[in-house]
């Protein structure tokens, strides 16, 4: 006898109608060509393809039904604290979170949301996926003493290496006068550093006046870099940095009171050893007790062997750069105004803001 095998019809997937919403992003992103192919690949489509499209349309979609949303448009996505917050309590997962951020950022563009975008608000949603990016890439490992050093727990604190300034003042200043020059100089360096993550752009820097300086020529100032003075004005001009021909010179002014009387004292006292006060003009910021210019890796060597003598462990600058980060624990939920901060404490390291967040993170 031949069994009577019972034969389940397939299950369907029942999807729901799409919604106009729906239908309009789908449109307007397939009417969007990408931008240009800079490497001439054979292979290059000037169109999204569907299945990106649909996946990015369905984030969105989701997104503003999950946060309660009504009568659905692209101008939503102006209230990116809320929404940023919410992806955040929302998806553990950082591969989801990326996705969400990536549809975000593939809808939120001038032509699309003509009259309210805003660059402010595209950064800030840059900038929660350049987090999650950073943290998804796993990059290469810090360093063993990096590690020691950004210890949250054990590690060196910005209160540690301001101690260790007010040591290094008092045992190298006696009644206003300088007494213990590199002692000094290094409390010059860590002061600068506290307010200017630069790289080692100390190291062959120039002091000059600004009289002098309004007076050289474009190719005088190539390739240098320079502390600026005079009666009421201080700044760094630097035109010899790691990124110089992304970002041209930059100049930073000196506005904090204390670290101006500090370099204010250097000036007339530190570096009267060797060069006449009233000469200033070119010579170099910090130098050797003869005056020898203190080459790059002379800055790196001071750091690192007087750092590890008085706290145990040797810093460079770009440790120096993450102990005193001000990036947000959170990038993905911060403030506009926070991450402002940010940008300008890039902007002094001479990168952009989303290389703070992937490599300067403390």
């Amino acid at each position: 006898m031949e069994a009577n095998l019972k034969v389940e019809k397939p299950r369907v997937r029942k999807s729901r109608p799409r919604t106009v919403f729906e239908t309009d992003l789908t449109k307007m992103m397939s009417e969007t060509k990408k931008p240009p192919d800079t490497k001439k690949n054979p292979n290059f489509q000037p169109y999204y393809a569907v299945r990106s499209i649909d996946l990015w349309v369905s984030n969105i979609y989701k997104l503003f039904i999950g946060l309660g949303y009504e009568d659905l448009s692209l101008e939503l996505l102006n209230n990116h604290q809320e929404i940023r917050e919410y992806i955040v309590k929302k998806y553990e997962k950082l591969n989801t979170r990326q996705a969400i951020y990536n549809s975000i950022i593939m809808f939120y563009r001038p032509d699309f949301l003509q009259g309210v975008f805003s660059q402010e608000i595209l950064d800030m949603y840059l900038n929660a996926r350049f987090e999650v990016q950073s943290l998804l890439k796993q990059r290469v490992q810090v360093n063993q003493n990096q590690k020691e050093v950004l210890d949250k727990k054990s590690g060196i604190t910005k209160e540690e290496i301001t101690k260790l300034m007010d040591l290094l003042k008092s045992q190298s200043v006696y009644e206003g006068n300088i007494i213990h020059r590199q002692k000094y100089m290094l409390y010059l360096i860590l002061f600068i550093h506290s307010h200017y993550p630069f790289r080692n752009d100390l190291a062959t820097m120039r002091v000059i006046k600004k009289t002098s300086f309004n007076k050289l020529e474009k190719e005088q100032k190539d390739n240098m870099n320079f502390l600026v003075i005079d009666k009421k004005t201080m700044y760094f001009v630097r035109d010899d940095y790691k990124m110089k021909g992304k970002y041209g010179a930059l100049i930073n002014p000196i506005n904090n009171k204390p670290l101006r009387k500090a370099i204010d004292l250097w000036l007339s006292d530190g570096l009267n050893l060797y060069e006449d006060p009233q000469k200033l003009d070119f010579t170099y910021l910090l130098s050797q007790d003869n005056g020898t210019p203190i080459s790059r890796n002379n800055l790196s060597q001071i750091l690192s062997r007087e750092t590890k003598r008085y706290l145990g462990r040797p810093i460079s600058t770009t440790l120096l750069a993450k102990i005193y980060d001000i990036t947000p624990t959170s990038v993905e939920t911060a403030t506009i105004e926070e991450m402002n901060e940010v940008k300008k404490q890039a902007q002094k390291r001479g990168h952009s803001t989303q290389v703070k967040i992937t490599h300067y993170k403390n």
